[in-house]
């Protein structure tokens, strides 16, 4: 097994457990169509920019609706997610959020995967 193989499986562990019980399958979904591989191609990006510009790809996705938030980070990752090749939308239907404590609504969950990514891209994962 090469580096890059055992770096994809490690995100998309770490994807399936940001999704807890309820949404471990649309995470693991969000993995395969933006594997670490994909990401990676963001760490050219300047640090300021990074965490908005992982956090328009992997919400690109979702389909989980639109960014409420009007904070500046909010809207240059609604900008930036205009500008995101699309990997095509992961039906709303598979998204549990009935009893979702709001901390743990997969787009908070999202915001924290690009954060973790952002940290990692330049020394990968492993």
């Amino acid at each position: 097994m090469e580096i890059g193989d055992a770096e994809e499986v490690l995100f998309q562990g770490l994807m399936e457990t940001l999704g807890y019980a309820k949404n471990r399958k649309p995470f693991r979904e969000l993995a395969r169509r933006l594997p670490m591989k994909r990401m990676s191609l963001l760490s050219w990006e300047p640090r300021g920019i990074r965490v908005p510009a992982l956090t328009a790809l992997l919400m690109g996705a979702p389909g989980l609706g639109p960014l409420g938030d009007s904070s500046l980070d909010s809207r240059v990752t609604r900008a930036l997610m205009k500008c995101m090749p699309s990997v095509g939308s992961i039906p709303y239907s598979q998204w549990h959020l009935f009893r979702v404590r709001p901390g743990n609504h997969p787009r908070h969950r999202i915001l924290g995967a690009a954060h973790l990514l952002d940290r990692y891209l330049d020394v990968g994962l492993i």
